[in-house]
């Protein structure tokens, strides 16, 4: 996000600083077709989205011009968007650019412009257009382009651009916000710091030319927020009003809603796409802002999508390595692995299958579906230890925490040996569009997890500080593992960190339980009514929300890695029964 200031001071300062605009004014010549009418000091002035502003308004506040950096007509040069501002042709759909109006224009006058404050080392910070969509570049100095202030174009106004008001319009596009200082030597004041001056001369009567007739003063604003989303997806929205005394207001979005607002910052919920929503801003009573945003629909089968799990059984301890989560079938005197397993083997006790039957954006004057190539998708999941202890003796006597059994704190999941592909549980082999390229082909995701925890069946007992030599036996080992499974989207527009938010689309949860004995001999049986669970199936989510836990950090690292090195507490007796 850029920030900006800038200063008023007379037009003189101007021409000492820049040698671009020393020598001659920035003119432009129109051209007329109308009787000739005493100069009037409206004659210039500029059109907000209620009418024009009046002799005081346009000068103070003045008029306000978005940066014009979004790209309206969906144009890409070697895969990256190509701004608005950047665009030297017809731009279709644009909507950014701010009505100049001339008004009581003679064809014997002859007007020029001075545009005041306009360049300095960072470039122009305004182009002048003759229609609303860029079809032509104003000229403003046709002898020697190079110095024009305005614009490098040798088009020339004729006849046809008065209407049958006596007006002629011009469109002003913001190519650079407002800020910096007129003057090196004062100190930079925010705000209206671009001047368009009028000067005019007649031929009749030898009139003689007069400087500074009329004048408006502008001010460049920019407004930030990712234009390329996934549909039911909340994102954030900025505005940045250079000297602005008082806050504008974000208003009711087209295709979407605000969910809350801070300032000139709004958060919108937009709908389920596809569509070409609007993000609308207004500076002030006068202008607004229309930032398109390209909704993507992300459609989900559900009816073709599922959820299953598979029971727990008995196994020889499974050993694992931290850093590629392969593991390795390992007998180990008095510990049983608790695990799904297939014919001895480590198996899925969780598979799931999502259906993506459509991701299709909004087309409009001829472009392709808007925003595909965006939005990725894939599965995230979250899990809670809930329950990890075991009660030793006959009857139990002594209770033994694992260091992990945290109810109610939430872990990022990581697939084994998937970290790469963090912070996502199981990502598809592809984004859900090729790069540069707004096609989807409908397609199944799936994924699955088989959680390994650990069970003894003695437990060593302290000989009053000599060696350990006497053991107590099991009475149950309670373990119960929560789990939410996502199936969440993301779009790589980065504005605003947008690519940081992972939205939930479906969710379903399920469990592993691994509550049970185990005998002297290792094996492992569960109790009665203990075994894995899941819901019926996926449920869908358009409200918004966030997958909970994206960061692989939170509460000190994933899952997996907090299972693989999770301890015993020393044990505890469990008081006496009342």
């Amino acid at each position: 996000m850029r920030y900006f200031r800038c200063a008023s001071i007379l037009l003189c300062s101007l021409f000492a600083n820049f040698s671009f605009a020393q020598a001659d004014p920035v003119r432009m010549d129109l051209p007329t077709k109308v009787t000739a009418k005493p100069l009037s000091p409206y004659n210039l002035t500029i059109k907000g989205s209620d009418g024009e502003l009046d002799s005081k308004e346009k000068l103070s506040p003045g008029g306000f011009v978005p940066l014009n950096d979004d790209n309206d007509d969906y144009q890409f040069a070697n895969g990256s968007q190509v701004l608005d501002l950047d665009k030297t042709t017809e731009t279709k759909g644009e909507n950014d650019l701010v009505p100049l109006v001339f008004h009581q224009v003679d064809k014997d006058d002859t007007f020029t412009l001075t545009v005041i404050n306009n360049f300095d080392s960072g470039g122009g910070r305004i182009k002048l257009w003759r229609t609303p969509t860029k079809t032509d570049v104003v000229t403003a100095d046709p002898a020697n382009p190079t110095k024009s202030a305005l614009v490098t174009s040798t088009t020339k106004f004729d006849n046809t651009d008065v209407d049958a008001n006596n007006t002629i319009t011009v469109y002003i596009e913001g190519v650079r916000a407002s800020g910096g200082a007129r003057n090196p030597d004062r100190a930079p004041r925010p705000g209206r710091d671009i001047t368009i001056q009028l000067n005019w001369s007649s031929s009749k009567g030898g009139g003689q030319p007069k400087s500074n007739v009329d004048r408006v003063n502008l001010t460049v604003y920019q407004i930030t927020g990712p234009t390329n989303v996934p549909g039911y997806a909340i994102y954030t929205y900025t505005a940045v009003v250079p000297g602005a005394k008082t806050q504008g207001t974000w208003t009711t979005p087209e295709k979407g809603e605000i969910k809350s607002t801070n300032g000139n910052e709004c958060q919108i919920l937009w709908s389920g796409g596809p569509d070409i929503g609007f993000a609308i801003f207004k500076p002030n009573d006068h202008f607004e802002c229309k930032r398109d945003v390209n909704i993507v629909q992300v459609e989900l089968d559900l009816g073709r999508s599922k959820i299953t799990v598979n029971p727990n059984s008995s196994q020889d301890g499974f050993a694992m390595d931290p850093k590629t989560g392969d593991t390795t079938q390992t007998k180990v005197p008095h510990i049983t692995s608790i695990v799904a397993a297939t014919k001895g083997k480590a198996g899925l006790a969780m598979q799931a299958e999502i259906m993506i039957a459509h991701v299709t954006g909004k087309s409009r004057d001829g472009s392709p579906p808007r925003g595909v190539r965006y939005v990725i998708g894939g599965f995230f999941q979250n899990g809670e230890v809930k329950q990890w202890n075991a009660e030793y003796g006959s009857p139990a006597v002594v209770v033994m925490h694992n260091t992990i059994e945290k109810p109610g704190e939430w872990f990022l999941d990581a697939q084994r040996g998937g970290d790469t592909t963090l912070p996502w549980f199981s990502f598809p082999n592809a984004p859900t569009a090729p790069a540069d390229s707004d096609n989807f082909l409908p397609r199944s995701i799936s994924t699955g997890d088989t959680p390994e925890l650990d069970a003894a069946d003695l437990r060593q007992v302290d000989n009053n500080g000599e060696p350990y030599v006497e053991f107590d036996h099991l009475a149950v080992n309670n373990i119960r593992v929560n789990f939410r499974l996502y199936l969440a989207v993301e779009t790589l527009d980065s504005i605003n960190k947008a690519d940081k938010i992972y939205t939930q689309r479906a969710v379903a949860e399920w469990h592993f339980d691994g509550t049970g004995t185990t005998s002297d001999g290792g094996t492992w049986q569960p109790l009665d009514g203990h075994t894995n669970g899941v819901d019926k199936q996926f449920k869908l989510v358009t409200d918004g929300s966030r997958v909970p836990v994206t960061d692989p950090v939170a509460n000190g690292d994933t899952l997996n890695r907090r299972l693989f090195y999770a301890r015993w507490n020393a044990p505890v007796s469990p008081p006496p029964p009342k």
